[in-house]
């Protein structure tokens, strides 16, 4: 009785992605690894969140890459490859028109940084695949992609309100600071479901930035030294400063 008196103060949702957890481990992936056996002496594992690498599951075996410098250009497409393929894809439209939506991709999708070091001058920032992909098939489509707020993947208002509030370490005001300048924080390379579950109110800084960071709100700035305790985060472009800012910056007159 008392352990079921301890599960009731428990969120439900909480407990929810506690009983997911349990079961993917106990279910997926011990399976998965006494299937393998030998066979299988290293494996790539792209697009997992560090939360996902809480506990004891393989997944903790693996390595974070994004952050180190050789593979940065995996994370993105480089502005060489943004060019290749609006080249390719708008081959029958005029040079103009090709200029004019490489300036727009590079407005409103450019900018992300994986790596909080210096990087080389080929590889500074990195675009959005999916957004790219999404504006390039409006364009051809006919259909002028006037409105991002309704492209595919963009940022949801609604995710970023549940990551911050009025109060707490990070908020509203930290957020829109962000738009103009940069914010010091330190990013996680695994989160545990406790961290991410935790009220705004009360959630460690770092793990919100850090979340913020994973969503794509923001990314590391030009000057992050990584001899630094700290990181440097930034809005990444246009889809974050001018699509959200209007929005929060209600909010906060409110």
């Amino acid at each position: 009785m008392a352990a079921l008196s301890n599960r009731t103060r428990v969120p439900e949702n909480m407990l929810r992605i506690q009983d997911l957890s349990e079961l993917l481990k106990a279910q997926f992936f011990v399976i998965l690894k006494q299937a393998c056996g030998k066979s299988v002496e290293k494996y790539w594992l792209t697009g997992v969140l560090p939360a996902f690498r809480d506990g004891i599951s393989p997944l903790t075996a693996t390595q974070v890459i994004s952050f180190e410098d050789e593979y940065h250009s995996l994370c993105g497409l480089t502005q060489d490859d943004v060019e290749a393929i609006v080249k390719r894809t708008l081959r029958d439209l005029p040079q103009s028109a090709q200029s004019s939506t490489l300036e727009s991709l590079e407005r409103w999708y450019d900018g992300y940084r994986f790596t909080n070091t210096s990087i080389d001058s080929e590889n500074l920032t990195l675009y959005n695949p999916q957004l790219v992909f999404v504006h390039l098939r409006n364009v051809v489509s006919g259909r002028p992609p006037t409105s991002y707020i309704n492209e595919a993947n963009a940022v949801h208002t609604s995710t970023v309100l549940s990551l911050v509030g009025e109060t707490g370490p990070v908020t509203i005001h930290s957020l829109i600071d962000m738009l103009s300048s940069s914010v010091e924080a330190k990013i996680s390379t695994k989160l545990s479901f406790e961290e991410i579950m935790r009220n705004e109110e009360i959630r460690p800084k770092n793990v919100t930035w850090s979340l913020l960071y994973y969503l794509g709100i923001a990314t590391f700035h030009e000057d992050s030294d990584s001899l630094e305790e700290i990181d440097y985060l930034c809005a990444p472009n246009g889809t974050m400063a001018y699509l959200v800012s209007p929005r929060m910056s209600c909010l906060r007159e409110r």
